[in-house]
This record gives structure tokens, sequence and C-alpha cells, in this order.
């Protein structure tokens, strides 16, 4: 009986999960993964296939469901190493979704180099749009719905894992 209070009290106390929500970002699908602070490609758009990964971390920080954002954005440039950048913004309801801003890398014509950042560049405004919020529908990974028992594991619908911020050869 000692146990079964035990658990119950610890049941109640435990934080409630936070599901992961998809974004259209240019074209791409994002996994918002509130708990991490992260925002990382699901499905990258064909145009940029070679330079992005799926799974890789485009944003990593502070995020609250429908409120703000602050932290670290990422640009990619294939064959160079992702180069991180200061970003925050908030969630924009009329959108709907995240508009994130900051001084974006300006690299050389060539290279990977960083010689300066630039508010007028275009990665300097970064707008997520909530794809559930748009739709009027929950969205959300197949991961979040397995965590809580809508759908079975596997499958094409399962979010790949986010990786390190990189850029692929």
């Amino acid at each position: 009986m000692k146990r079964i209070a035990c658990l119950s009290l610890f049941l109640l106390a435990a934080p409630a999960a936070v599901a992961n929500d998809l974004f259209d970002h240019n074209g791409s699908v994002m996994v918002v993964d509130y708990a991490s602070g992260t925002i990382a490609y699901r499905v990258v758009k064909p145009s940029i296939a070679k330079t992005i990964a799926p799974g890789a971390i485009v944003f990593a920080g502070t995020i609250e469901k429908g409120k703000f954002a602050q932290g670290t954005a990422y640009t990619f440039r294939r064959g160079c190493p992702a180069a991180p950048y200061a970003v925050s913004g908030r969630y924009d309801a009329s959108l709907p979704g995240f508009v994130l801003a900051g001084p974006a890398p300006h690299r050389g014509k060539t290279g990977c180099e960083v010689i300066g950042y630039e508010i007028d560049n275009p990665n300097a405004r970064l707008v997520f749009i909530d794809m559930a919020a748009r739709k009027g529908e929950a969205v959300t990974t197949a991961e979040d719905q397995t965590a809580n028992g809508t759908t079975k594991t596997g499958g094409a619908n399962t979010a790949p894992k986010p990786l390190v911020p990189t850029a692929t050869p």
C-alpha cells in the first residue's frame, strides 16, 4: 500500500510532457522541441538537401510555447561548419508562428570564414510557421504520439533525432 501511495505522489509531482510541434520554415518541415529548446529540420526541402541533413539543428536556446524564443541560430554553407549567431523573438499569432531576429553571419564569396554580421542578411529574420495553428488542428511528431500512446513506433512518420549543427560536404 505504501508503494502505491508513493507512486501516486511521484506521478502527481512529475511535470507534464510538452509535445513537439511541427513548423514550416521556407518549405522545410521543422520540429520544435520545447523541452530541449531546439528547432531541427525534420524534412529538408529538396533545394537545400545537399547542404542540410534531416535532424540538423537550426536553433538552440529557450523556447516557450506560444510566447518567445531566445538563443543561438545557425546558418549553413555546403562543406562548412554551421555558423552560430544570437537571435531572439516572439510568437506572432497573426502568422501564426515564431519570428526570430539577429545579425546573421556573412561569409566571403568563397570559403567558410565568417567575415561579419549583417541585419539585412536573409538569415537575420527567421520565420517558423506553426503548422498546427495554421490548420487549426494538433500536429505533433510520431515520437510524441508514441510517448502518449496514440501510435506505433517506427515507420515513415518517425521524426529523426536532432544532430549537432554541421553542414554536409
